[in-house]
């Protein structure tokens, strides 16, 4: 179904499309995520929990020499059939002014809690783009990912869209889209 609402709270430390004030501008620190979705269907789906999530964005530089990297742990589908999905990634990211591009290489593994059993071992690849200027901030991704061991057979793509607009120190808009493309079944999400 492409009609849903959707629910999301988040008691976050920092976002990078959040206002930067107290915050390195490239760091996103998130805690407690959640969000939930009821479709036309009248069903609940695309249920999350985001228990941690750090992206630290090091711009090299001549005397910047550490790593980009991300690390999170979140529970999927909590309210039908819980998976937990651990994921982390190292890489390099280069900036000049408003502009940074990273890229990042990825480790990600998902467990179901029902089942007691892994779903699958992935590994990939992430290149993105953040800008951010005093107002407004956009950030991108696409990520592919490869199975190491799954009961999905082949890869897949992912990707995210996301922006804001500070109004004020402390609110800002923000719009996000989610798009992932699984060559296994070929549904497209938003």
């Amino acid at each position: 179904s492409l009609t849903w609402t959707q629910f999301r709270y988040r008691l976050a430390v920092h976002n990078i499309l959040d206002p930067s004030e107290g915050y390195f501008q490239t760091t996103n620190l998130e805690f407690g995520d959640f969000r939930i979705r009821y479709n036309t269907d009248r069903k609940f789906e695309d249920s999350s929990l985001t228990f941690f999530n750090a992206f630290i964005l090091n711009p090299w530089s001549e005397d910047q020499h550490w790593p980009t990297w991300q690390v999170t742990s979140k529970m999927l589908d909590f309210l039908t059939r819980a998976q937990w999905q651990n994921s982390g990634g190292v890489g390099f990211a280069k900036s000049s002014g408003d502009l940074s591009i990273y890229s990042l290489v990825l480790a990600d593994s998902y467990i179901d809690q029902e089942e007691k059993r892994g779903l699958g071992v992935f590994s990939g690849v992430s290149v993105g783009v953040i800008f951010a200027g005093s107002k407004f901030k956009l950030r991108g991704n696409l990520d592919h990912l490869w199975p190491l061991q799954s009961l999905q057979e082949k890869d897949f793509w992912q990707g995210e869209v996301a922006g804001s607009y500070t109004l004020s120190t402390r609110h800002s808009l923000q719009l996000s889209l989610v798009n992932s493309w699984r060559e296994r079944t070929g549904m497209l999400e938003f």
